[in-house]
């Protein structure tokens, strides 16, 4: 599990048995990124104040190295950033850039220097790659733009796909590459088919306000969306707009330790079965979780709070049993936690 702390310092800890180290890269730490196969870290950040400094270049950890602390590579950027994604084949690495909102796409095979996308008309960098990687999405100021990651500048004119009046605040790709869902902040959820791009997207409503986070199930038949509403919904394929399944985290039939369903419990359900409600289980919090996030293998569970601290419970006990806590020092945390790709 990797954490970036208010202190600038990224780290490193093993689930396992809590075992852990520090990387120091130059700069304020902000991103993070693990490649696939959890052969590199990605890290980024800087401050708008430094930019050109070398404190916004990104660092390439090699976890395979006897100490990986040592002998990053560096990517030199100058600009300052917000989010890190890569390709499912590792061989792209995308950085938002806060300043001139715009995307750098480095090419890990090839030593140059990144190419820039437009300004994308948006701080919040979103980015989706298809599982073959053969593409990669953006929001743009006032439309989706998908790079072909197969072209000699994979940064150069972009296909736009549908305008959209309102800023994106999800964008997804289902397992099976065969659909592209964006998220906007007036509630409305977007999907295209990507066997025909040029066809309009079918628009879903039914939350009131922002959708925060949206995800594909692993076998891409069902959308979940969640926003400021609090109320969780699942959309079926094939999409239509309808009215979706309802997740209600103030329930009275959620199982809970405590007896009762709260504001601030971490509530689970199971999505096959046929009461929604009563397939409910409630773990009980000292803290409202800002951040929760199941690891790839489905074997562990981790939350974070206000406390400063990483809670992991594992499956084995049903998620119930005491969580394993992850102190991060006395800093607390500045950018999300990630799970390696083998948990």
């Amino acid at each position: 599990l990797a954490l970036a702390g208010a202190d600038g310092a990224a780290r490193l800890r093993d689930v396992r048995n809590g075992q852990g180290f520090a990387l120091q890269p130059r700069g304020h730490t902000s991103a993070l990124a693990f490649s696939p196969g959890d052969r590199l870290l990605a890290t980024g950040g800087g401050r708008p104040d430094q930019a050109g400094s070398g404190e916004s270049d990104v660092y390439l950890w090699d976890l395979t190295a006897p100490d990986p602390s040592t002998a990053p590579v560096i990517l030199a950027n100058d600009d300052r950033v917000n989010r890190l994604a890569f390709s499912p084949d590792g061989r792209w690495l995308a950085a938002g850039r806060a300043r001139s909102l715009k995307a750098a796409l480095w090419d890990l095979g090839q030593e140059n220097r990144p190419c820039l996308t437009p300004d994308l008309g948006q701080w919040a960098f979103l980015a989706a790659f298809d599982p073959f990687s053969r593409w990669m999405a953006i929001p743009g100021s006032n439309s989706l733009l998908l790079w072909d990651l197969n072209r000699s500048n994979p940064c150069a004119d972009p296909f736009r796909l549908a305008q959209h009046q309102t800023l994106l605040s999800g964008l997804t790709v289902s397992p099976d590459a065969s659909l592209l869902a964006a998220a906007s902040v007036d509630g409305r959820l977007s999907t295209w088919s990507m066997a025909n791009l040029y066809a309009s997207p079918t628009v879903l409503r039914g939350h009131d306000g922002t959708i925060d986070a949206l995800a594909f199930t692993a076998d891409s038949r069902t959308l979940v969306s969640v926003g400021d509403d609090r109320m969780p919904r699942l959309w079926g394929r094939p999409f239509v707009p309808a009215e979706p399944r309802v997740l209600n985290p103030q329930a009275r039939r959620c199982i809970s330790p405590l007896g009762r369903t709260e504001m601030g419990e971490l509530q689970l359900w199971s999505i096959h079965g046929a009461d929604l409600a009563s397939d409910c289980r409630a773990l009980g919090l000292e803290a409202t979780p800002t951040w929760i996030a199941f690891s790839p293998d489905d074997r562990w569970l981790a939350s974070y709070d206000e406390s400063g601290v990483v809670k992991l419970r594992s499956r084995a006990g049903d998620f119930s049993a005491p969580p394993s806590e992850l102190s991060h020092g006395d800093a607390t945390l500045n950018a999300t936690p990630v799970f390696t790709p083998d948990g």
